[in-house]
């Protein structure tokens, strides 16, 4: 074995003296001093992942991917063999084959992935995730002992200067004083429900030695009364390269056996024999590079059977569906998925669903449909919306888009007035029912890049809105059927390639067409960037305004920057740039408006620090909207949030210039998110 690390004895972390501080510097500055941004590193990988269940139970049916364990043997192999290549310091993978014995081949926790390759050099070890001890803007966060030796090594121990916390690791380091090369570490950390102990031994020279020649991690994963470990190993620079041609036509089993660069072990054939296929043959011999792995000779029964059947609906209802041909594919979130599931005290409980599929014409051209359904409980509703997108000229952003949704059922205050004046016996909150319509539009777009940076939108829009209560609509004389149609044409600026985007939105209605109701003009321009700051922080920024020059006094005129959404995204996407607590009925009674968004996001804010607690907080953030209407202003929200490995929740209260309006708090689930 290419080496072990033994625990040293407790070690008080006080000021580094000047020659620690040197050595911490060395380390800082290695990946600048030995990188070469044109060297190019590739080495063959090959991995082996071991799992074994240790206790489980029904729950463990429900979790993403755990499925194909949840049943029948414990423990379960599997191997993988592929190319790595290191350039500029990022690491990407491309497995060639794999195989084992979970059920079906189906993905087993695929959230350890993230611990494959470590980048110990890096902002982040893995890829957005746990903060390094060995880089310079992470050094708030550690602290460090030293102990050295005579042979000009010294083990560097690092643990986190304010707790545990879900995004620090502790451990130690060999690390060559005279370059600040670390030869050899052991990270320990807690991320995403699992906890993980990793070795790695890492290469001698040049942009090699920034990626492991080695490496070892356990996993540890408790929930619900279910425990699971695995074990993964990574050997890099294994010798034997091999096509992809080679790859898709010989058996992964006997390929394998040419390219395992270590024998498999007396625990690896014994799972391997739990199995029927594949299994074993009698007369492997340990200690061999030629363990032999044979699949079941029986022949395997063809067509759809009852247990099969059972498999695929069992295992579709937890995991997302996906199928896969030469033309395209087609993929249906999960069934019964949390994460889609949602609630706010104004709005209650959502649930949705996604649709991904796509065909490809060649090449160039392909069409695909991403319908986003949902359902709220409290307003007894269904919310769609069916985005159909043909890209013709991928090089030049050339899409043809046609979108169908509905929106919240609307009112409109003139139309409020006047169904109030008729039924004075009737509460506010009948008169605001007995006044609302439905929503419908269709918005058939095609874009374009005129230029490097600059793309031009062009298309029409259809809204079409029908009274919920038209008899009662028509005794009062008033319109049931209210109805626009219009031009549209967006210009889209985006002179840089991490700088802000700018946007102009023009909309002309034109009266009679398509039996439209009024003739208008809509004006919306929009700013918005969201930068990524160093240690996992982001500073988003939303600004912009919309009136209408003309037409302003007509019903249920629609801005498309300043809109309610009723099928929100995730933490990520939709608690940044939307207001929480303003009213649905605010974002289409205004003759304009003026807004403003802007979140801060870290890993460590104010819960981060806290004991016990900041251990479970993965990311905090703060919000400001502001936005100005010809109604209401200054109309203010605040808000505060944060997200665990469990749920996302948010605390937001809202002002009118300075009165005090309402405060409310909206949840989300995150429980296997990146599973």
């Amino acid at each position: 074995m290419l080496g072990t690390f033994t625990m040293l004895p407790s070690i008080t972390f006080a000021k580094n003296p000047p020659e620690d501080s040197l050595l911490i510097e060395r380390i800082y500055h290695y990946k600048q001093n030995c990188n070469d941004d044109k060297e190019t590193v590739r080495t063959n990988v090959y991995m082996k992942w071991r799992y074994n269940t240790v206790k489980r139970n029904f729950a463990l049916w429900f979790i993403p991917h755990m499925y194909g364990i949840a049943k029948g043997n414990r423990s379960f192999i599997t191997e993988t063999y592929g190319t790595m290549t290191c350039k500029n310091g990022k690491i990407s993978f491309r497995k060639q084959l794999t195989h084992g014995t979970v059920p079906h081949h189906s993905k087993t926790m695929p959230t350890i992935q993230k611990f494959l390759t470590p980048d110990i050099y890096g902002e982040t070890i893995y890829k957005d995730h746990i903060l390094s001890p060995f880089h310079k803007t992470n050094r708030k966060f550690y602290r460090f002992s030293f102990i050295r030796d005579t042979e000009g090594t010294a083990c560097v121990r690092f643990v986190p200067r304010h707790g545990n916390h879900t995004q620090l690791v502790a451990g130690q380091a060999i690390v060559d004083e005279k370059s600040g090369h670390i030869k050899k570490v052991t990270l320990n950390g807690e991320f995403d429900m699992i906890k993980f102990h990793t070795e790695s031994v890492m290469n001698e020279e040049g942009t090699a030695s920034m990626i492991p020649q080695y490496c070892k991690t356990n996993i540890d994963f408790k929930f619900l009364g279910n425990h699971i470990t695995s074990s993964f190993e990574a050997f890099y620079n294994c010798p034997t390269s091999i096509s992809d041609s080679v790859a898709k036509s010989t058996p992964s089993a006997v390929l394998l056996d040419t390219l395992r660069p270590t024998p498999l072990s007396m625990q690896d054939k014994y799972i391997y024999n739990l199995n029927s296929s594949p299994q074993l043959t009698s007369d492997s011999t340990a200690g061999t590079a030629n363990d032999s792995i044979r699949t079941d000779t029986q022949p395997k029964k063809k067509g759809l059977t009852l247990k099969k059947l059972a498999w695929e609906i069992g295992d579709n209802l937890i995991n997302s569906l996906r199928t896969e041909g030469d033309k395209g594919y087609v993929k249906l979130s999960p069934i019964i998925n949390p994460q889609y599931v949602s609630y706010s005290h104004s709005k209650g409980f959502s649930y949705k669903m996604r649709l991904t599929a796509r065909y490809n014409f060649n090449e160039h051209r392909y069409l695909e449909f991403r319908p986003n359904i949902g359902y709220n409980f409290k307003q007894e509703r269904f919310y769609f919306t069916l985005p159909l997108r043909f890209t013709y000229n991928p090089r030049r952003n050339g899409i043809i888009t046609m979108e169908y949704s509905n929106g919240n059922l609307i009112t409109h205050p003139s139309i409020r007035e006047k169904v109030g004046a008729k039924i004075n016996d009737k509460s506010n909150d009948d008169k605001g029912k007995f006044s609302l319509f439905s929503s419908n539009r269709l918005r058939v777009t095609n874009n374009i890049m005129v230029i490097k940076g600059v793309d031009l939108e062009t298309g029409f829009l259809i809204h079409r809105r029908k009274a919920r209560y038209p008899e009662m609509m028509r005794q009062f004389g008033l319109s049931t059927d209210y109805r626009n149609f219009s031009p549209i044409a967006s210009l889209k600026l985006y002179p840089w390639e991490k700088g802000p985007v700018f946007t102009i939105d023009y909309e002309r209605g034109i009266k009679g067409v398509y039996k439209s109701h009024q003739n208008f003009e809509r004006w919306e321009f929009d700013a918005s960037v969201k930068h990524r700051l160093s240690r996992l922080r982001t500073m988003s920024l939303r600004v912009g305004s919309g009136f209408y020059s003309f037409g302003k006094g007509g019903h249920f005129l629609d801005y498309t920057n300043f809109r309610d959404n009723n099928l929100p995204e995730a933490w990520n996407d939709e608690w940044t740039g939307n207001f929480q607590l303003l009213n649905s009925r605010w974002y289409n009674n205004s003759k304009y408006y003026i807004r403003s968004n802007v979140s801060y996001e870290s890993p460590l804010l104010f819960a981060g620090y806290t004991p016990w607690v900041g251990r479970y907080i993965e990311r905090e953030r703060v919000y400001h909207s502001l936005v100005f209407l010809s109604d209401r202003r200054p109309y203010h929200e605040f808000g505060y949030g944060f997200t665990t490995r469990w749920f996302s929740i948010g605390a937001f209260a809202s002002f009118l210039q300075t009165r005090f309006l309402q405060a409310e708090c909206k949840f989300t689930f995150e429980l296997f998110n990146r599973w």
